[in-house]
């Protein structure tokens, strides 16, 4: 057995081993870094998701503020055209009289300037 191609082999299977190792060190470094990156990334659309979600629940109290204050618009008007669709309904009332008064009266049934 020849010792120097022994030590020789296990030298250059050495090398070869370094060599590996090194490359496997570098590519775990690597996977470290964008795994780092990768957190951060994580971290900021969790704080985005955050944010969007509290105006999400902004929003959804101001549509239901505005829900509520168009209800009590709405009711306000329909009591508004009530009152004023009975004003009409009296208005009309009064009109019809009026116009029965001017009919007597351009006939001349006695009431008027043509009874004369």
């Amino acid at each position: 057995m020849d010792v120097e191609k022994t030590i020789e082999f296990m030298l250059e299977n050495q090398a070869r081993f370094d060599a590996r190792l090194g490359a496997l060190t570098e590519a775990q470094s690597r996977n470290q870094q964008m795994i780092g990156q990768l957190a951060a990334v994580v971290g900021e659309l969790a704080a985005v998701q955050q944010r969007a979600g509290e105006r999400l629940e902004e929003e959804n109290r101001r549509a239901q503020h505005a829900e509520q204050m168009l209800r009590e618009d709405l009711s306000q008007v329909g009591a508004e055209v009530k009152a004023v669709s009975a004003e009409v309904k009296a208005v009309s009332g009064d009109v019809r009289a009026l116009v029965k008064l001017f009919e007597h009266f351009i006939r001349g049934d006695g009431r008027g300037p043509a009874a004369m």
